[in-house]
C-alpha cells in the first residue's frame, strides 16, 4: 500500500509538472469608465493600453489604462464617441473622434492635451497608427495619410481602385494597410522607401488587408477568411480568421475562425483561452496587440458574461532542470519517510 501510495505521488508530480510547464497568462479585468462595455486595441512596451469604453450615459471615450487606472482622454467640441487605437511607447495616443456635429476626425493625444490631425478638417477621418518618432497613419475621405511633421502630410494613392487606409506603422517609417485595385478587390500594400507595394492575396481572385508590420518588416493581416504573415517576400496562411498584431520576435495574435483570439508562437497557433485559468470565467474574443515582453491586450466576456477589455501578462515558469530537481528531493523525502514508518 505504502509502493503504491508512493508511485501515485510521483505521477502526481510529473502532472504537475507538465500542466505548470505550460506558458500561461493572468488576465486583467480593465473595467469600463461606468458604462457597460470596454475594448482594448494597443498597448506600448510599458504596458500602457488604449481603447474605448462606455461611459454612464452609454457613450463611447477613447481611454488610456495605466498603473491600474483607466482613464477618459475625453472627446472633440462636446461630441459622443472618441476611440483610441494606437500608442507608442512615449505615451502618445491616436484614433478618432466625433465633433458635435457627428464629423468623425482624427485626433492625437500628447501632453495631456486631444486635438485634431486631419489633414483636411473638413474631411472625416480616422488615425490607426503612431510609431515612436510621433509619425501618424491613418485614412482620410477614403484615402490613406502618412503624417511625418505638422508640415509634411503625404496622401497615398490607390492600386486603381477608390479606396485606401494605412492601419500600422514600424519605427523606421515602414507602414501598411488596404488599397483597392481597379478591379474593386482590396489588396494589402507596404509602403516604404517612397514606394507603395501590393502584397497580394493568399488565393487568385481574392482579398486582404495588411494590420501591422514589426521592425523586421515582418507583416501580418488577413485574406480572405484566413490570417497570415508576410515575411521574405511571401504570404504564408497561419490559420483561420485574421492576424492583428505583431511583436519583435515573430509572436502573432489575434482572432480565429470561432470568434477567439489566439497566438500564434513559434510556428504554432493557440486558442488564449487553453492558455489562462480556466476558473477565471473570462472568454477571449480577440487579441488585437502583443508587445515585445508578451503582454496582450484585447477584449472578451468575462466571469459576469460583461464584454471588457483585458490584459493577459505572462507567467514566467522555472527551468525543466529546476523543477525536476526539487521533484527528485520531494520524492526521496517522501521515500525515506515511507521507510522509517514500514
Amino acid at each position: 500500500m505504502k509502493r503504491l501510495t508512493l508511485v501515485s505521488f510521483v505521477f502526481l508530480l510529473l502532472f504537475v509538472v507538465r500542466v505548470d510547464g505550460q506558458f500561461t497568462y493572468n488576465v486583467t479585468d480593465l473595467g469600463t469608465l461606468g458604462g457597460g462595455s470596454s475594448r482594448a486595441y494597443a498597448l506600448n512596451a510599458s504596458g500602457q493600453v488604449v481603447g474605448w469604453a462606455n461611459i454612464n450615459s452609454g457613450e463611447q471615450r477613447a481611454f488610456l489604462y495605466a498603473n491600474g487606472v483607466m482613464n477618459s482622454l475625453g472627446n472633440i467640441d462636446s461630441g459622443s464617441y472618441s476611440g483610441a487605437y494606437a500608442i507608442n511607447n512615449n505615451g502618445q495616443i491616436v484614433g478618432y473622434a466625433q465633433n458635435s456635429l457627428g464629423g468623425n476626425y482624427a485626433f492625437l493625444y500628447s501632453n495631456s492635451e486631444l486635438k485634431n490631425v486631419s489633414p483636411f478638417p473638413g474631411s472625416p477621418s480616422g488615425a490607426w497608427g503612431i510609431n515612436s518618432s510621433s509619425q501618424i497613419v491613418g485614412d482620410y475621405n477614403g484615402h490613406a495619410f502618412f503624417i511625418s511633421s505638422s508640415t509634411e502630410i503625404q496622401h497615398l494613392g490607390t492600386f486603381g481602385g477608390s479606396i485606401s487606409y494605412a492601419l500600422g506603422i514600424n519605427d523606421n517609417g515602414s507602414f501598411v494597410g488596404g488599397a483597392f485595385t481597379s478591379q474593386n478587390k482590396e489588396h494589402a500594400f507596404l509602403y516604404s522607401g517612397g514606394s507603395m507595394y501590393d502584397l497580394g492575396t493568399l488565393t487568385v481572385g481574392g482579398e486582404s488587408r495588411a494590420r501591422a508590420i514589426n521592425l523586421n518588416g515582418d507583416i501580418v493581416g488577413q485574406s480572405d477568411s484566413r490570417a497570415f504573415l508576410y515575411k521574405n517576400n511571401s504570404m504564408i496562411d497561419i490559420g483561420s480568421g485574421s492576424a492583428e498584431a505583431i511583436n519583435i520576435y515573430g509572436d502573432i495574435v489575434g482572432v480565429n475562425g470561432n470568434s477567439h483570439a489566439f497566438i500564434y508562437k513559434d510556428g504554432l497557433i493557440s486558442d488564449l483561452n487553453t492558455l489562462i485559468n480556466p476558473l477565471s470565467g473570462w472568454t477571449l474574443k480577440e487579441a488585437f496587440a502583443i508587445n515585445d515582453s508578451g503582454q496582450i491586450a484585447g477584449y472578451g466576456l468575462n466571469s459576469l458574461g460583461q464584454e471588457h477589455a483585458f490584459l493577459l501578462t505572462p507567467i514566467g515558469v522555472p527551468e525543466p532542470s529546476i523543477v525536476f530537481s526539487t521533484i527528485g528531493l520531494s520524492i526521496f523525502a517522501l521515500y525515506r519517510t515511507l521507510r522509517k514508518s514500514a
